[in-house]
């Protein structure tokens, strides 16, 4: 019986654990223009998926692929929703994943260097659950946070730095906001 399996059981719960799950474009000429210099970006958004979601809806993958144009910006093509209006997707200049908040001149927050290491940490972490539950003293939690920041820095050390996306998640998970029961009724609640 796995972790999270044993940890549903002694909670009561009947919800699937969550799983690591991708989703795949239907091809847009403006996009596959947009994208021709960056090959693993085409793959990822085409032909193997990008992560459909990651706990608690912290990211979702989008129905389809939008491209925003910036002023004085290089272009994303988006392709997720962090939050409730943030979006996420790849800079067409550099082939960064990026998060972009709903405030014109506010920059881009850099998530990962590439998308193929964003997919690595959303599985990563998916795969970790679970992570505490609601009763978990702090030393539990602060000790999943070392493992969580460790497994990001394994993964992409460039997307560690303070206030990048992936510090600020760990920085949610600490304040206990990924406890195994609220990740697993907000799957019961949004059928995922």
């Amino acid at each position: 019986m796995s972790s999270s399996d044993c940890h549903k059981e002694k909670s009561g719960m009947n919800v699937e654990a969550p799983r690591f799950e991708t989703r795949v474009f239907a091809e847009s000429p403006q996009v596959v223009g947009l994208i021709a210099h960056l090959p693993e970006v085409r793959r990822a958004l085409f032909e193997t998926g990008i992560p459909k979601g990651l706990l608690g809806g912290r990211y979702l993958a989008d129905p389809e692929l939008t491209v925003l144009a910036r002023e004085g910006l290089a272009s994303v093509v988006r392709f997720g929703t962090s939050g409730r209006t943030d979006a996420i997707g790849v800079a067409v200049d550099s082939g960064n994943v990026v998060d972009i908040i709903d405030v014109p001149w506010v920059p881009a927050n850099f998530v990962n260097t590439t998308v193929g290491l964003f997919t690595r940490t959303v599985q990563a972490l998916v795969e970790r659950f679970p992570y505490y539950s609601k009763d978990a003293e702090w030393v539990e939690i602060d000790s999943v946070c070392v493992e969580l920041r460790k497994i990001i820095r394994s993964i992409d050390a460039g997307a560690v730095m303070p206030d990048y996306y992936w510090p600020t998640f760990v920085d949610d998970v600490q304040m206990g906001d990924f406890s195994t029961e609220d990740i697993l009724m907000w799957q019961r609640r949004n059928a995922i």
